[in-house]
């Protein structure tokens, strides 16, 4: 049996109240640890918090028990050896094997009773003083588990997937109702539209009772348009109800404390055991998003370390800066980031981190790790219809996109026509317009440019002349899995290959620097006989039609080691004017 940790916090003064309660929080729980406690005989289950699809491994679970009677109770806590599905918590007492842990512990007069089940089974009590401003409009409490165990057998209850919409939609209105996150999950995972869910979510949200925590129910939307949805939503009504608990202001981090080493420690290894970097930055972008606490700044400089490219790492680091604990000490993070403009972003944003920090003027494009959750999603379709479909929805949402991103998305669509329609929705959602007459390549037909032109003018665009020779290199996320794919190769003739093909791709744009990485995995192997001068002089050749910045491009001779090449490279580009 473990070591249990009982805290008990008691005080000097004791407050006449009539009824007093107890707090049941089931901590970082999964799919493979979940427990069951018999409180007083009446069961409470870990899995009736987790949806079948939940990879998380820090679920976290509140039972508030109201009206409990002063004195002795009596509390077992069981784990379960395997995955015994969702269960519903009630009346049901029956139990598998010893408990882990039991005990009796005294409900005292003027004292709430908090008890706590880690992931790792690890049971604390902790007492509170029982204050006299419950309820308030600044200070409420979520909704008893009774209360919301009668609604969920209420919506379970009806027969149709209109009816639970109706009766969750009155219980979001009804103005005596408040709710946490969880019981809000809870609720939308009965409901199977997703469109319904962010209704419902926009409703409950003036409800709820820890705003700060609401983003964990974003894990139960599939699409990346509904969580920006949420996102922007939120921003534009502030939830006032945490009051003085310190939830409802990003700013507030009086009464934050970071995750335990033992939770941090799981989302970790999980980020870190992913295959490549696409995988890790979306793994430690869904842990932050999705984790029921806070993490210090210590914590988020491990998850900076795995992630190469300082792209991604910026949009992280923005992305954690309103779950840190201790804000203070953000800036010891700045030594991450080799570029002054990526420390001068991220400056900026913790200075003007205020209620309205994003504004019209301001349109900072989809970070990497979710770009690359779209494209995946393109590429998923098995037809133009589903892809021309699931890029026209992407441009739909509040998000916005940057010109290079905007690219390779139309480059998905085969049809001409397909381009320019989604070429002009995109418009309204790219961050930076003054690049986007770069797009203008992708048609083939001059009247399509034209057209696009034209859309842009009467948008409030300046226009330019159609034919753009104006190219952005690939974004280092791109690049970092191209230049793995091609470093991957025992045969330099397949990186040739692989070199081949990316430089032929006119969706495809290198910097000098990215080109010189690439020929350099061939250039180091020309010492063996299966590797050819001759062949990454070819190559080289084909990079200079893809370059952005053709001033730069004679850094590329340095890799050759004959100077008839590189006089030949030479002549080559000359004869061809960028």
């Amino acid at each position: 049996m473990k070591k249990f940790l009982i805290v008990l916090l008691s005080g000097f003064i004791t407050l006449s109240v009539s009824a007093q309660t107890i707090t049941i929080t089931l901590n970082g729980t999964n799919k493979n640890t979940n427990y069951q406690v018999v409180l007083d005989g009446t069961s409470f289950y870990s899995n009736s918090s987790i949806e079948a699809n939940n990879r998380s491994t820090s679920v976290k679970k509140d039972f508030i028990l109201d009206d409990q009677e002063l004195g002795s109770h009596t509390i077992e806590v069981y784990r379960f050896r395997g995955n015994p599905g969702t269960v519903n918590s009630g009346t049901n007492t029956n139990t598998s094997g010893n408990a882990i842990y039991s005990n009796t512990f005294q409900l005292r007069q003027g004292y709430d009773m908090n008890i706590s089940i880690n992931g790792n089974g690890q049971v604390a009590f902790s007492e509170k003083r029982v204050t006299n401003n419950r309820p308030g409009n600044n200070n409420v409490s979520p909704m008893t588990y009774y209360r919301f165990n009668q609604l969920m057998k209420t919506v379970r209850s009806r027969s149709t997937q209109t009816s639970k919409i109706a009766a969750e939609r009155d219980a979001f209105l009804n103005t005596s109702n408040y709710f946490s996150t969880d019981q809000v999950r809870q609720l939308l995972l009965l409901v199977s539209s997703e469109y319904r869910r962010v209704e419902l979510a926009k409703l409950a949200y003036r409800r709820v009772t820890d705003p700060s925590n609401f983003t964990q129910i974003y894990s139960i939307f599939n699409n990346m348009a509904s969580r920006n949805e949420m996102n922007a939503f939120i921003r534009n009504n502030p939830n006032i109800n945490a009051g003085n608990n310190g939830n409802g202001s990003n700013n507030n981090s009086s009464n934050r404390t970071p995750m335990s080493d033992y939770q941090f420690s799981q989302l970790f290894k999980y980020a870190d055991s992913q295959n490549n970097q696409t995988d890790k930055v979306i793994s430690v972008g869904n842990a932050i998003d999705n984790a029921t606490g806070y993490f210090s700044t210590s914590q988020i400089r491990q998850f900076l370390s795995i992630i190469n490219a300082e792209t991604d790492r910026l949009d992280v680091a923005k992305q954690s800066y309103p779950k840190i604990s201790n804000p203070s000490s953000f800036t010891s993070l700045y030594d991450l980031f080799y570029n002054k403009a990526s420390r001068d972003e991220l400056n900026n944003l913790i200075s003007g981190n205020t209620n309205n920090q994003n504004t019209n003027n301001t349109r900072n494009p989809m970070a990497d790790y979710q770009f690359s959750q779209v494209v995946q999603k393109v590429n998923a379709q098995w037809n133009q219809s589903g892809k021309f479909n699931v890029v026209r929805d992407a441009f739909n949402t509040t998000g916005y996109y940057s010109t290079m991103q905007i690219r390779q998305l139309l480059l998905l669509l085969n049809a001409e026509n397909d381009r320019l329609a989604l070429a002009k929705l995109s418009y309204a959602r790219v961050s930076d317009a003054a690049n986007f007459s770069s797009l203008y390549d992708v048609l083939n037909s001059q009247s399509s440019r034209n057209d696009l032109n034209s859309y842009v003018i009467q948008n409030g665009g300046t226009g330019t002349t159609v034919q753009t020779t104006s190219r952005i290199p690939m974004s280092d996320a791109v690049f970092n899995q191209l230049y793995q794919n091609a470093s991957n190769h025992i045969r330099p003739s397949s990186t040739i290959d692989d070199l081949r093909v990316f430089f032929n791709n006119s969706s495809y744009y290198f910097s000098t620097a990215q080109i010189r990485q690439l020929l350099s995995l061939v250039s180091s192997s020309l010492l063996s006989p299966l590797a050819s001068e001759t062949d990454m002089l070819e190559v080289a050749k084909l990079s200079w039609h893809r370059v952005t910045d053709p001033a730069n491009f004679t850094q590329i001779f340095s890799l050759f080691p004959s100077q008839a090449n590189r006089d030949a490279l030479r002549v080559y580009i000359e004869a061809r004017p960028y």
